[in-house]
């Protein structure tokens, strides 16, 4: 009790928001993706959004976190703007404003790029973008999530490629040839009326 005041549930509070913060900050931290978070020093309600507004935002942004896994994963760089962080991942700058763009228009990006790594080779990785409005539906910044994507997009092609061709010979198989033919078929097709 302070001046008269019962502050239990104020201390209460308290302790369970450092416990969740707590337990977000070990998921952010100890994440197998990277992730990060852009945010604008004040949020932003727009009356008409087009390109000029997505490059004035884009400009305006700060990169207020990421993960070490981030860090990692892009050779060890430790990013000080936005801006680098999107260069590094491989996007230009008419990329970068078209990426606002569409996020102030409410869409949820996944974009695939390749990055060339003298660490570890050559990466695919899965961006996935999403912008974060307060409740006031005023633009606060976004978030993303990179997800190294190599190994599955390799795992892919070996399948496809022993799906479609002879263990044996390495010749193709049936299979393949029934495909090309039914997809040769339907392209004879298009475009007639029975």
């Amino acid at each position: 009790i302070a001046m008269g005041y019962n502050i239990t549930e104020y201390v209460n509070t308290m302790k369970a928001l450092t416990r969740r913060e707590k337990q977000i900050k070990s998921f952010f931290e100890f994440s197998y993706d990277g992730y990060f978070f852009t945010m604008l020093l004040s949020s932003a309600k727009f009356s008409e959004i087009d390109m000029r507004t997505a490059e004035i935002i884009a400009d305006c942004e700060v990169l207020t976190s990421f993960n070490k896994r981030l860090s990692t994963m892009l050779d060890n760089h430790a990013f000080k703007t936005t801006g680098e962080l999107y260069k590094v991942l491989g996007f230009n700058t008419d990329e970068i404003y078209e990426i606002y763009y569409k996020l102030l228009l409410g869409e949820m990006l996944r974009i695939e790029k390749r990055f060339e790594s003298p660490i570890y080779g050559t990466k695919i990785f899965e961006i996935t973008l999403a912008a974060i409005y307060s409740d006031d539906n005023e633009y606060e910044g976004n978030f993303g999530v990179v997800r190294d994507v190599t190994k599955e997009k390799q795992y892919v092609k070996e399948l496809t490629y022993l799906a479609n061709h002879d263990q044996l010979t390495g010749l193709y198989n049936r299979r393949h040839f029934y495909n090309k033919t039914n997809f040769l078929n339907n392209l004879s097709n298009v475009g007639k009326t029975y």
